[in-house]
């Protein structure tokens, strides 16, 4: 962790991601609405506390459930529980001091689902935040209530979903619970729950114990495959819309607290001793060069974090490697590295500096701490792997000449193209978080670079170029991001790590005649054309002219009699629709 959060900050942070993810809940059940008064969250059909924050009782004693029951018992009227007795501990959990006191509400002895409530509790033994689930139940008395048996509500549950029996592999188990609806209807239910393949899932099912009605289903399964985790997506700048945020040591600030995005977190391997990592299918968090920060490790496939903790940008690497290369999977490619579906990341390497890189020989993406840590910034991601996904699928390890230009300008087309289908804001700017200006400035695309003016020994100004001529192609054609992706990640596989520019353009036109039987080749020409990358064409030539390069034939060529072209190797000629060359005479 680079920075040191002050108590207030601390707990004003905690206070408004509360705040945040409570307001989302209260938008999707209508039967909750809330408001907020100084640390206090307030039910506003009860008008009882529902949450409170920052609370720094007064010093309790005893052991934590006994420490909890004290504090609910002297709030309770506040808190809208009619006798604490009735609360069920569920259990403790403690970390780094602090201890977490679990309830569950019954009625008669009854547990009403969905009223779990928890206490915290500091190192000095004072409540420092409580969040009550307590509901207003209306019916008392229910045990006598059941007209239906258990094992006719596993019945009920099993038919409705129609299981395969054969594919249950945790048996049902029942539980009568009480069940209120987001119309604030109590219903006393059996809680079916179990666990199947066919249909697959975690489910619990609840049964009505007086009319045998179907309440609700539920399916509660995380796959061991799928995780969930916090993200920049795409950065906090271009979530916001807004230029003025900084770093700020690394702090997790309120104002960039909307810039957070819950995910999933997909293809995650099976735990191994207990434990999930943030590796997968096609991504592997690994600790490979200084400063040696061990990767993070979770009890269950969620990860969660902020981005003053270190096991933030780990997340966020592993989701959006994940996320590109199941997008690139769908386009039909299957890049491998040393024969393996997924590319190590080291999300703290490079000694802390502010840098982001891609190893060929080993592979693997190494990220900087620097600055703004490389990790937050999926721009910076998704570039390093446009580079693996450029090597992956081309002959021979890594890239020379104009190839390793090329390769500049494939990442930033990639990251800029991605980071559209989420934002718009900036959309000609690459790296708008880690390029905010207090480091350096990012990149822009450039509408005036053109070729051979501009394809210089500056490998990124080269890079710019062809990012922005791939990006004219997605918003001046009609040809669109997936099949432009397509035939850029296809264009790899035609040319070697040592090949010119021109060739590269002449690999992606390859590409759509062989995908696309050429039904693009006039939008690409167009492009290409525009930029520089051919040389326009039309009329007579009197007697010798030399062709090099591409060439885009605007009109018929006329050769006079005797005339000479002298075609050199390596040069690409492209007519325009219905045009011809026509030879009069000696032609070579």
């Amino acid at each position: 962790m680079k920075n040191i959060v002050t108590k207030q900050i601390f707990v004003i942070l905690l206070l408004v991601l509360f705040i945040l993810n409570i307001r989302f809940q209260a938008q999707s059940e209508s039967s909750e609405k809330f408001i907020y008064l100084e640390n206090k969250k307030i039910n506003t059909l009860t008008n009882k506390i529902a949450a409170m924050y920052n609370v720094n009782s007064k010093v309790y004693n005893g052991s934590p459930e006994q420490i909890a029951r004290q504090f609910l018992n002297e709030k309770k009227m506040d808190l809208g529980i009619a006798n604490v007795s009735e609360l069920k501990y569920i259990a403790t959990n403690e970390s780094h001091g602090v201890k977490h006191v679990g309830f569950i509400q019954t009625v008669d002895g009854i547990p009403v689902w969905g009223t779990e409530s928890v206490v915290s509790i500091n190192k000095e033994n004072r409540i420092s935040m409580v969040v009550n689930g307590n509901k207003n139940i209306n019916i008392n008395k229910l045990s006598n209530s059941v007209n239906i048996s258990n094992e006719n509500a596993i019945r009920i549950a099993l038919d409705k979903l129609i299981v395969d029996e054969k594919s249950l592999i945790k048996l049902p188990e029942t539980e009568l619970t009480i069940f209120q609806d987001s119309l604030n209807v109590d219903y006393l239910t059996w809680k079916v729950s179990f666990v199947s393949y066919k249909p697959r899932g975690d489910w619990l099912v609840f049964v009505d114990a007086i009319n045998s009605n179907l309440i609700k289903i539920f399916n509660i399964q995380v796959n061991y495959s799928d995780g969930s985790g916090k993200v920049f997506n795409p950065n906090p700048i271009a979530a916001l819309a807004n230029i003025s945020l900084t770093d700020q040591n690394d702090s997790d600030y309120p104002a960039l607290q909307l810039a957070y995005k819950n995910v999933t977190l997909k293809n995650l391997n099976d735990p191994i001793g207990g434990l999930y990592y943030l590796q997968g299918k096609y991504a592997k968090s690994e600790s490979l060069e200084p400063p040696s920060i061990p990767i993070v490790s979770s009890s269950s496939p969620v990860f969660n974090f902020n981005r003053s903790q270190p096991g933030f940008e780990e997340v966020n690497i592993y989701y959006i490697i994940d996320t590109y290369r199941t997008f690139v999977e769908t386009l039909g490619f299957s890049p491998k590295w040393n024969n393996l579906d997924y590319l190590r990341f080291d999300a703290h390497a490079n000694n802390g500096y502010d840098n982001i890189n891609y190893v060929p020989s080993i592979p693997f993406i190494a990220v900087g701490d620097g600055g703004i840590d490389d990790g937050e910034d999926q721009d910076c991601i998704l570039h390093e792997y446009g580079h693996a996904l450029h090597d992956a699928l081309m002959i021979g390890v890594g890239y020379y000449y104009d190839q390793s230009k090329i390769t500049e300008g494939i990442g930033d087309y990639f990251a800029l193209s991605y980071r559209k289908t989420l934002s718009t804001f900036q959309s000609n700017k690459l790296f708008l978080w880690d390029g905010n200006g207090e480091t350096w400035n990012g990149r822009s695309l450039e509408s005036s670079y053109i070729y051979p003016n501009d394809w210089t020994s500056d490998r990124y100004r080269c890079g710019t170029l062809w990012a922005s001529t791939m990006m004219d192609m997605e918003l001046n054609t009609s040809i669109g991001r997936t099949v432009i992706t397509k035939l850029l990640l296809k264009s790899f596989s035609y040319i070697t790590q040592y090949s010119p520019v021109l060739e590269h353009v002449a690999a992606i036109l390859q590409a759509d005649r062989d995908i696309y039987n050429g039904i693009h080749l006039a939008a690409l020409v167009s492009v290409f054309n525009n930029r520089g990358f051919y040389y326009q064409w039309s009329g007579l030539i009197p007697y010798y002219v030399e062709w090099s390069g591409n060439i885009y034939v605007t009109g018929d060529i006329t050769v006079n009699f005797n005339g000479t072209i002298d075609i050199l190797p390596n040069t690409y000629i492209t007519f325009k629709m219905d045009h011809h060359l026509l030879l009069m005479g000696h032609c070579t």
